[in-house]
């Protein structure tokens, strides 16, 4: 059975790896609770009456980066085409992940994965 997060994983902060396993490229993640994915959701939701009655929409993409803006702390290993290194921030962030949208979904779900597998590690030391 999977385990949730909870309140005391709170800032919990984990390292994915996006290269070859040595650890030189990747990003430092901390991984949202459940209730705070919610709440920033919230944040991105309009409602309108229609002749149907209210419906809620959801800014997908406004979401999205807000969700990566909270989730990644750190990164290292991302230079631009002149090998400068790229510094991490929230301009930059939506900007690489507007141009990778598929290497950024990826690390959302492997900062979920990571949080659960890390959370289970950690009961059993």
């Amino acid at each position: 059975m999977p385990v949730v997060l909870t309140k005391d994983d709170e800032g919990a902060r984990f390292f994915i790896d996006l290269g070859d396993g040595t650890g030189s490229e990747g990003v430092y993640v901390t991984p949202m609770l459940d209730s705070e994915k919610e709440k920033l959701r919230r944040k991105f939701i309009t409602k309108r009456v229609t002749r149907f009655g209210a419906q809620e929409e959801t800014d997908a993409a406004g979401f999205y980066h807000a969700r990566l803006k909270h989730l990644i702390k750190d990164w290292k290993g991302f230079v631009d085409l002149e090998g400068k290194a790229i510094p991490c921030t929230p301009e930059n962030i939506v900007m690489l992940a507007e141009m990778n949208t598929l290497l950024f979904m990826e690390i959302v779900e492997k900062s979920e994965r990571l949080a659960v597998e890390g959370r289970i590690d950690s009961e059993k030391n």
